[in-house]
């Protein structure tokens, strides 16, 4: 496998766990064990034991076992359907589902839990801003443009925390 140079170089560790191939693997089984729960209670023939196999066994990821099968079966999704399934003794996974409907979920759970990290990590920037804004009072209007302007180049910052904190007064520019 290509190490990804770009990931290794700037996002953080949190975010690199959740699009690492380990991350990823560990994330389908999360949401296939979730898939298996909502169907057992809308009446699909589901044993509880098997759940709780599927449970037992969701974090052992074997990358190496997975591509050999990948590289037998020639089907990604297929190859690490089988994997867990041999992990957890069980055929009772993706029943009813295609493929792209676990990709595409798996996908928008990467997504979601990335910027949940990265909206912590904006709001703790607007924080250290604004205390920055209370310590220094903007007692000269230079340093009051300076950090709007830095402010405003940070795209990452979602305008409704931006919002949040001018309401609450952690952020006042008056010049």
């Amino acid at each position: 496998m290509i190490p990804d140079i770009l990931a290794s170089r700037y996002a953080s560790s949190e975010i690199s766990e959740i699009w690492s191939p380990e991350g990823k693997v560990h994330l389908e089984r999360e949401f296939w064990i979730v898939v298996m729960k909502a169907q057992q209670k809308l009446g699909v023939d589901i044993p509880e034991s098997a759940i709780k196999s599927y449970e037992k066994v969701k974090s052992q990821i074997d990358l190496e076992s997975i591509s050999k099968r990948e590289r037998k079966l020639r089907h990604d999704v297929k190859s690490r359907i089988e994997e867990f399934c041999d992990l957890a003794g069980h055929q009772h996974i993706h029943k009813g589902l295609t493929s792209r409907d676990l990709t595409d979920n798996v996908e928008q759970l990467q997504i979601f839990r990335s910027l949940k990290i990265i909206r912590l990590k904006a709001v703790a920037v607007l924080h250290q801003m604004a205390s920055w804004e209370r310590e220094y009072q903007c007692s000269e209007k230079r340093y009051c443009l300076h950090l709007a302007g830095l402010i405003t180049s940070l795209k990452i910052i979602p305008c409704v925390v931006f919002r949040v904190h001018w309401e609450l007064g952690l952020i006042n520019w008056s010049l």
